[in-house]
This record gives C-alpha cells, structure tokens and sequence, in this order.
C-alpha cells in the first residue's frame, strides 16, 4: 500500500513540472521581443538644446569693421557637441564682433570665428568717401565741459563745430572827430559740419592741472603705495582752495561736471576742416565748442551766416541801447 501511495506522489509531481515548464516555454516563445536574457532596456533619448553662435548675414570682404550688428551679422544654431568641439573660436554674442575688423573674407551663412577678428587701428575708422565730399582724416581737437558738451559726446557720435574769433574793427570815435580807435568785436560761425567721433582720450585720474588748466608733471614716489608728488604749485578751484587729485581727474557722473577737466577727440574732418580747425586753435583768442548732432541727422547746411553783433542789431532785433544824455543837458539850471 505504502508502494503505490509513494508512486502516486512521483506521478503528480512529474506532472507538475511538466505543467510549470511548458508554461514557461510558451510564455517566453510569445514574448521573445520583451524578455531575453541579457537584453537592456532601450535608451531615452536626450534633448539637445543646441547653441546659437554668430555667422555672417552677407558677404563680408576682408578688412571690414563691423560697425552695424544688424547689417553684418545673424544667428545660427548648432548641435552642443558641435560647439563643444571647438568652443574657444565660436562666438555666441554680438557685442563680441561689433567694432572689429574682419581680416579674411567670410561668405553669407558662414560661421564667424574669433581668429578672423582683430582690434581696427584708427585708420580703419575712418568713414569711406561720402558722395561730393572729400575723403575725411583724422583731427584731435582738446575740449572741456563747456565746449565739449558737458562731456556727453561718445564715440560713434557726430558733432559740429563752432568757432569764434576776436576781430579787430577800427571805429571813429565821435561822429565830427576825424580820430579813430581799435576795437576788439566776436564774430562766431559754424566751420566744421558732421564730424565723426573716432576716439576719446583722457587723462590717468589724478594727473594734477593748474589754474590755466595746463598738466603739471608728477614727480616718482619714493616708496610704493605712496601718491605721486606734484611738481609746482597745486591745482586750485574758484575759492582758492587746492584740489584733490579726484576731483580732477575723476570720470563725470550724472548731473555733475568738472569745469577743470580736459579731454581729447579725434574727429573724422576734411583738409579743409583740419586747417580751419589748426586755424583758430592758433589764433589768439579764437575759440572752438562742439554741437552734438541727434542720431541719424546727415544734413548739411549750408546756409547758416553765423554771429555778429551786427547781426543781432539788424536781423534779430536786438534792441540797441541808446546815448545817454550829458548829465549836464539833464540838470541844467532852471530845469525842473
């Protein structure tokens, strides 16, 4: 009895086993595409952002400033391990190109790269051949507050450029009197018209000025870290008192001037304007001031008579005081 109950229990579970591993055969015949050993799950793919970088918008040939963002350059994307492979020569950023000098030729839609890029020396600055105007050169004029508009002038600007003379006049002096006088009378007229900003220069911060405005040399200091001593009498304001090197030299802020400060332009003006220019800065008395164009006026006009007193007299009626009377035709006896 105990034979055929153990015969029993092998039988079920031969069958059993049988059971569990034709189950597991056609599971695994079914799903053969999900299930293999070894197999890894398939990879999510990664979103590439990618990278702008600059490239030319038209034909650039060498030698060519970028002076106009919108007119040289655009944008264009490119893969991230793109980039990555030569990170250091793209360029990513307009402000980047804006000013250099292109030195080799670049095709429309190619890649603008940071070796093709160098600083333009001056006379890459200035402007082509404007049609009926001479060629323009390069002309330093020295300004201060007053005559440089309240230094507000950046580079890239265009100003015109007044200029005012002493002129000597000889005058009679009585209508009867056959005898003349020299008398001194400021003429002033626009000699100079858009003249381009190409750079500004400034003194290094506490360079010391007299009272004429006019550098005082620095002596070396003695031991490091110490301010350098000025060499003759200090700079000193309208009360007398001496000033500090920061008030002379430092940068203008907003709503502030330094009537004692100096600077230097170089301007793009014809022959003709440099040597009207060298003309009254050599003429004793004569005097220069900047008027600063809004963007985008490129008029010429040439009709402006400039000023005299005359003009003011006769053309803008300025009233014209009259001879006051002797103090004895005034006061005479009898008269009340």
């Amino acid at each position: 009895m105990e034979q055929k109950n153990v015969i029993i229990v092998v039988v079920v579970a031969v069958l059993l086993l049988a059971g569990i591993g034709g189950g597991t055969f056609w599971y695994i015949q079914n799903n053969q595409g999900s299930l293999s050993l070894g197999a890894k799950p398939t990879p999510v793919p990664t979103f590439d952002p990618g990278v702008q970088v600059i490239v030319a918008k038209i034909d650039i040939q060498p030698n060519t400033i970028i002076d106009n963002a919108e007119t040289y350059i655009d944008k264009q994307e490119i893969s991230t391990s793109e980039y990555n492979l030569n990170s250091t020569d793209y360029i990513i950023s307009s402000s980047d190109v804006e000013g250099k000098q292109i030195i080799e030729k670049v095709g429309s839609g190619d890649k603008i790269r940071k070796k093709m890029l160098i600083e333009p020396g001056l006379s890459q600055k200035i402007p082509p051949k404007e049609a009926d105007r001479p060629r323009r050169k390069a002309y330093p004029i020295e300004v201060n507050a007053f005559s440089g508009v309240a230094d507000m002038v950046t580079v890239n600007d265009f100003v015109d450029i007044i200029a005012t003379f002493p002129i000597p006049v000889q005058v009679q002096q009585a209508p009867q009197e056959p005898r003349y006088e020299w008398k001194s009378y400021l003429s002033t007229k626009t000699i100079v018209q858009r003249a381009k900003v190409l750079r500004i220069l400034r003194r290094p911060p506490g360079m010391l000025m007299n009272e004429k405005g006019t550098p005082i040399p620095e002596a070396p200091t003695a031991a490091a870290g110490k301010e350098p001593t000025a060499v003759g009498p200090p700079a000193v304001g309208p009360d007398g008192k001496p000033l500090s090197p920061a008030a002379q030299g430092a940068n203008q802020t907003e709503g502030s001037y330094n009537p004692y400060r100096v600077w230097m332009l170089v301007l793009a003006v014809t022959d003709k304007d440099a040597e009207l220019l060298e003309f009254t800065k050599q003429t004793e008395g004569g005097k220069l001031a900047l008027v600063l164009r809004g963007a985008g006026d490129d008029a010429f006009d040439d009709s402006s008579v400039g000023g005299t007193l005359n003009l003011l007299l006769s053309d803008f009626g300025l009233p014209k005081p009259e001879q006051p009377k002797a103090l004895s035709d005034q006061f005479s006896p009898g008269k009340e």
